[in-house]
Protein backbone atom coordinates (compact mmCIF):
# COMPACT_ATOMS: atom_id res chain seq x y z
CA UNK A 1 0.00 0.00 0.00
CA UNK A 2 1.34 3.39 -0.99
CA UNK A 3 1.78 6.06 1.68
CA UNK A 4 1.07 9.12 -0.49
CA UNK A 5 2.17 11.50 2.30
CA UNK A 6 5.78 10.37 1.76
CA UNK A 7 5.87 11.74 -1.81
CA UNK A 8 6.13 15.33 -3.02
CA UNK A 9 7.53 17.43 -5.86
CA UNK A 10 9.06 20.85 -5.18
CA UNK A 11 9.60 23.48 -7.87
CA UNK A 12 11.97 26.20 -6.69
CA UNK A 13 14.84 28.36 -7.87
CA UNK A 14 14.25 30.93 -10.60
CA UNK A 15 10.47 30.94 -10.18
CA UNK A 16 7.98 33.59 -9.09
CA UNK A 17 6.15 31.23 -6.73
CA UNK A 18 7.98 28.21 -5.29
CA UNK A 19 5.54 25.34 -4.91
CA UNK A 20 5.50 21.92 -3.27
CA UNK A 21 2.93 19.47 -4.58
CA UNK A 22 1.76 16.32 -2.83
CA UNK A 23 0.97 13.15 -4.76
CA UNK A 24 -2.72 14.04 -4.42
CA UNK A 25 -2.00 17.52 -5.88
CA UNK A 26 -0.18 15.93 -8.81
CA UNK A 27 -2.98 13.44 -9.42
CA UNK A 28 -5.47 16.33 -9.54
CA UNK A 29 -3.66 17.90 -12.52
CA UNK A 30 -4.82 17.09 -16.05
CA UNK A 31 -3.61 13.65 -17.12
CA UNK A 32 -2.44 12.84 -20.66
CA UNK A 33 -1.56 9.66 -22.53
CA UNK A 34 1.13 9.63 -25.21
CA UNK A 35 2.30 6.90 -27.56
CA UNK A 36 5.77 7.53 -28.95
CA UNK A 37 8.63 5.77 -30.69
CA UNK A 38 11.94 5.67 -28.82
CA UNK A 39 15.17 5.49 -30.83
CA UNK A 40 18.41 4.96 -28.92
CA UNK A 41 21.86 5.99 -30.10
CA UNK A 42 22.99 2.40 -29.44
CA UNK A 43 20.83 1.38 -32.44
CA UNK A 44 17.76 -0.10 -30.80
CA UNK A 45 14.21 1.20 -31.07
CA UNK A 46 10.98 0.67 -29.17
CA UNK A 47 7.97 1.51 -31.30
CA UNK A 48 4.61 2.44 -29.85
CA UNK A 49 5.66 2.93 -26.22
CA UNK A 50 2.72 4.24 -24.18
CA UNK A 51 3.12 6.64 -21.28
CA UNK A 52 0.60 8.37 -19.04
CA UNK A 53 0.82 11.18 -16.52
CA UNK A 54 1.00 14.94 -16.28
CA UNK A 55 2.87 17.32 -18.53
CA UNK A 56 5.94 19.00 -17.06
CA UNK A 57 4.64 22.28 -18.44
CA UNK A 58 1.57 21.97 -16.16
CA UNK A 59 3.78 21.61 -13.07
CA UNK A 60 6.14 24.40 -14.07
CA UNK A 61 3.26 26.78 -14.85
CA UNK A 62 2.17 26.60 -11.22
CA UNK A 63 5.51 28.09 -10.15
CA UNK A 64 5.75 30.69 -12.96
CA UNK A 65 9.39 30.31 -14.04
CA UNK A 66 11.26 33.59 -14.41
CA UNK A 67 12.38 34.73 -17.85
CA UNK A 68 16.05 34.10 -17.04
CA UNK A 69 15.44 30.43 -16.08
CA UNK A 70 17.08 28.17 -18.67
CA UNK A 71 17.46 24.71 -17.10
CA UNK A 72 15.56 22.21 -14.98
CA UNK A 73 17.26 19.88 -12.50
CA UNK A 74 15.51 16.78 -11.14
CA UNK A 75 16.72 15.45 -7.80
CA UNK A 76 15.23 12.24 -6.44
Amino acid sequence: RLDSSAWSVTVCGLVETPVTLSLDDLNALPQVDRTIDIHCVTRWSKLGASFGGILLSEVLALASPKHEARFVSFVA
